[in-house]
């Protein structure tokens, strides 16, 4: 999306209680953001400080082409840490749910992390490389979440960046 390019998208979901309204709700939505809490219609027009590329001074072209600068770097630094934040939040969905129900909510915030990991290990140079979790890799993620499913052991928690 461009400075002064507006987003817009709805959210669905079903609502198995038909005793109650569904509601829509961002916890963390900008200032300028427009949630229709009944329709679930988003609408963002953001402003230029809060478009990721202006505030590093990345410029398109630089992407395209394959150009990496140390201001791009940094913009995909900025944007992991706010990735793992993201994931430190989906912990609580995790502990929130029931059963098995966890297991694959947990292996997509374990993947993530180790692929966050691969990004910093290259310096945040992925125009040059693009990181990518093995077949090898996912099978121990894989492994390591149901073996902890099953000795009732918590299967996510909040980690500092890159712990």
């Amino acid at each position: 999306m461009r400075y002064a390019q507006g987003l817009k998208f709805v959210f669905s979901a079903d609502d198995l209680n038909m005793d109650d309204s569904l509601t829509y709700i961002i916890d963390d939505k900008k200032a300028e953001m427009n949630l229709n809490q009944i329709s679930g219609l988003l609408s963002w027009f953001p402003l230029k400080e809060n478009m990721g590329i202006n505030k590093f001074n990345v410029k398109e072209s630089e992407i395209i082409n394959h150009i990496s600068t140390d201001n791009y770097n940094k913009l995909i630094e900025f944007e992991s840490r706010r990735c793992w934040d993201m994931f430190n939040n989906g912990v609580q969905l995790v502990n929130h749910l029931k059963g098995y129900k966890k297991i694959p909510i947990s292996l997509f915030i374990s993947s993530g992390r180790k692929l966050l990991r691969k990004i910093h290990e290259i310096n945040y140079e992925t125009l040059q490389s693009r990181p990518v979790i093995t077949k090898s890799e996912k099978s121990i993620l894989t492994f390591k979440t149901i073996t902890m499913y099953l000795f009732g052991l918590n299967l996510a928690k909040k980690k500092t960046y890159l712990e």
